[in-house]
């Protein structure tokens, strides 16, 4: 449909090739990670296929995109550009004694971002202001993820979910392609599933609770410097995923620690202007859908006019694949094998956190709230249609699909095709959508 208008299709091929690898890989690998020190080979498995993809992609950038800044960035990846130009400044600073951090937060208009550019200031000054210490880093911090999401997995369920959730968070298409950008998005889900980590092994009683509420705060309090909001979220999932954990005996107690926790968290986030923060982003976010949307031509009526059902259809499915050829959105024809994976796995997902609520509840609650809550605030901001945002809850989004995909029942899988049949028109319906937004049509 529509023929002038799609995507080159090299990027459609690239789409189902790496759409092959994840579900061949999805059906063999899990059978290859049942005995032995299989974490270690998880881990060297994930570098190697990510090394492998990142290598092609800054291959592509070096002969066919032209930026000012360098041979290996993105097209389009103003981002990536502003954190690479102001760590390498702030390397060259600290050499010659001049660093001043608050001039550098004032410049990037808050804390929300400065983290990243602290984190890519130290490699570059140890290593010197090269984009492949981002590639190298993205693969070390993203292999690892892969075994967190192992982990949290293993201690909520069983070792069959928790392998399937990290061979999807292996094998998934848009982490290729984003750890091979100068994001902050692989480090930042590396610090949030710590972060859960060590929450859940507080809550569930795994090991030191002491070491462990320490060092999940510590790296909750870390994501204020790159996404704020994700630290009232993850607090909240603690502190309610504790209360309810524990809820035995005298409820009176039980209001008494959720009210000292509460306050708690009012406290430190007024000390550290995390209140305003977060109130910031929401408040400036609030209106995203629309100004998203008013970026398209006059003829674009239907778009508004679809807006509101869209907002709230895409919470669940994100971003729907797309095929139209629009100018500088190369970054969504490289995930469009991502985007057709997360619309697919909505289904499992839904199993999933059907089967959350139904069995032990009380004991998901972590989990539940940091996904939904995750969701919930990309809704309400409109981000959904962003793959790069809607990146940082993919981890979570996996292990619910892989609990769902543990257990769905023959009657439930006769659904499946209905499903399919639902979200191709959903896709068909989001294309025509765009070719009329953008006045192709």
């Amino acid at each position: 449909m529509f023929p002038q208008y799609y995507i080159p299709l090299g990027y459609v091929l690239f789409a189902l090739f790496t759409l092959v690898l994840f579900f061949q890989g999805l059906e063999i690998l899990p059978k290859y990670f049942e005995k032995g020190n299989f974490l270690v080979r998880l881990f060297w498995m994930t570098f190697f296929i990510r090394l492998a993809f990142v290598s092609l992609f800054y291959l592509y950038y070096f002969y066919y995109v032209q930026s000012p800044y360098g041979k290996l960035f993105a097209a389009g990846a103003e981002d990536a550009t502003g954190y690479h130009i102001l760590a390498k400044w702030m390397a060259e600073d600290f050499t010659n004694g001049k660093l001043i951090f608050k001039v550098y937060v004032d410049m990037m208009g808050g804390i929300s971002d400065i983290g990243y550019i602290i984190w890519t200031f130290l490699w570059y000054y140890i290593f010197g202001p090269s984009l492949l210490v981002h590639g190298f880093f993205n693969l070390i911090f993203g292999s690892w993820s892969v075994i967190l999401v192992y982990k949290i997995a293993r201690n909520q369920f069983t070792h069959q979910i928790a392998i399937i959730a990290a061979t999807m968070m292996m094998l998934y298409p848009s982490f290729f392609y984003f750890s091979s950008q100068s994001l902050k998005e692989i480090v930042m889900i590396w610090l949030l599933l710590v972060a859960v980590l060590y929450a859940q092994r507080f809550i569930m009683k795994i090991g030191s609770r002491l070491n462990n509420i320490l060092i999940s705060i510590l790296f909750i309090f870390s994501l204020a410097f790159f996404r704020t909001f994700l630290v009232g979220l993850v607090l909240f999932g603690l502190i309610i995923g504790a209360i309810f954990r524990y809820k035995k005996g005298n409820p009176f107690q039980i209001y008494i620690f959720l009210t000292f926790g509460l306050l708690l968290l009012m406290y430190l986030g007024n000390t550290v202007g995390l209140t305003d923060q977060i109130s910031g982003v929401l408040n400036s976010a609030s209106g995203n859908f629309d100004n998203t949307i008013g970026r398209r031509t006059d003829n674009s009526i239907a778009v508004k006019m679809a807006s509101i059902p869209l907002f709230l259809v895409y919470t669940i499915p994100g971003p729907l694949t797309t095929f139209v050829n629009t100018a500088n959105q190369y970054a969504i024809w490289f995930q469009l094998a991502g985007f057709y994976i997360r619309n697919i796995f909505v289904f499992f997902f839904i199993i999933g956190i059907y089967q959350l609520f139904r069995k032990a509840f009380s004991e998901n609650l972590l989990l539940i709230t940091i996904t939904l809550g995750y969701l919930f605030v990309m809704a309400y901001s409109g981000y959904v249609t962003s793959g790069r945002y809607q990146l940082v809850v993919a981890p979570f989004l996996f292990i619910i699909s892989a609990v769902g995909l543990a257990n769905v029942t023959s009657k439930q899988l006769k659904w499946f095709n209905i499903f399919l049949i639902s979200m191709v028109i959903l896709i068909l319906g989001w294309n025509y959508l765009k070719l009329l937004g953008y006045g192709m049509l």
